[in-house]
């Protein structure tokens, strides 16, 4: 039985550039945010996206995000704490709990680092798994790194390995993922566009997945984000997020809806932060710190 779960999840693991992130439940990936890019993520959710940006988070950060998936069969509760201290180091810690009436369920623990200013940095994290109902990952460590690089406020950059160790034990294997990011804003910081490349090593390059997203904010506080993703030619079905997300200076939720092959995945997040965020109104919620 510990055998044939293994191989499920392997399978699972494998399917994520066969199918889209939305509908392959891979237990070490986590679950699945809002529409975002390698190389435009810039808070704390970065330690899933791109740890390399937790440099530029700022002040002290708390998001939560829940996830209900129907093609997954799973729920997902998350919890993502972020900073930046002397404008030059980014700290970062979350923990996900998935969970599924039909498969094992998982809990993911991660911590990032990175080093640099808001033009380049580069960052790791650390990520611990425990799955009480399938051994072979229950105690699994992985190592994520990735680059960022702003060259021109109109442009970012972006590079990264998941699963660099590529770890394996008793018939599991966490595939090396490759990550490659870039984005332009056209018009500032209203319109942003971007496009990622993700390619295992265990899958042939036609197998490897595009995810493009464009953003707007059509009035201060007010973003809107839509992703597709979809494969380069292999057996790789679409996959869409449609999200909204309002910000209140300290305060801020955000909801995303995503369309896979096999049903809706809903995902909602809220925030909290020190740092005051473009609010959609005046006299917005404060957090004190005392």
């Amino acid at each position: 039985m510990r055998t044939l779960l293994a191989a499920l999840l392997l399978a699972a693991s494998a399917a994520r550039a066969q199918t889209s992130t939305l509908d392959a439940r891979d237990l070490s990936r986590g679950l699945s945010l809002p529409p975002t890019s390698t190389a435009t993520v810039e808070d704390a959710t970065a330690l899933s996206v791109n740890p390399a940006a937790l440099s530029r988070a700022g002040a002290a950060q708390l998001f939560y995000a829940r996830e209900q998936s129907a093609p997954k069969d799973q729920s997902a509760d998350a919890l993502f704490l972020g900073t930046t201290v002397f404008d030059a180091v980014g700290l970062g810690a979350s923990a996900q709990w998935l969970r599924s009436p039909s498969g094992p369920d998982a809990r993911r623990l991660a911590v990032g680092l990175s080093l640099g200013g808001p033009d380049f940095s580069v960052g790791t994290s650390w990520n611990h798994f425990r799955a009480p109902g399938l051994p072979a990952l229950s105690g699994m460590q992985s190592w994520d790194v990735g680059v960022q690089a702003r060259p021109l406020r109109q442009l970012s950059l972006a590079a990264g390995l998941r699963n660099l160790d590529a770890p394996a034990r008793d018939g599991l294997r966490l595939d090396r993922e490759w990550l490659v990011g870039a984005a332009v804003r056209p018009l500032g910081e209203r319109l942003t566009v971007a496009v990622d490349w993700s390619q295992k090593d265990s899958v042939p390059l036609r197998e490897g997945q595009l995810s493009w997203l464009v953003q707007g904010e059509p009035l201060r506080g007010l973003q809107l984000g839509a992703g597709f993703s979809h494969g380069l030619g292999g057996p790789v079905p679409p996959a869409a997020q449609l999200s909204v997300t309002f910000n209140l200076g300290q305060l801020g939720a955000g909801y995303a809806l995503g369309l896979g092959g096999r049903g809706p995945t809903h995902t909602a997040v809220a925030r909290a932060s020190v740092g005051r965020w473009p609010s959609l109104v005046q006299g917005a919620p404060k957090i004190a710190v005392l």
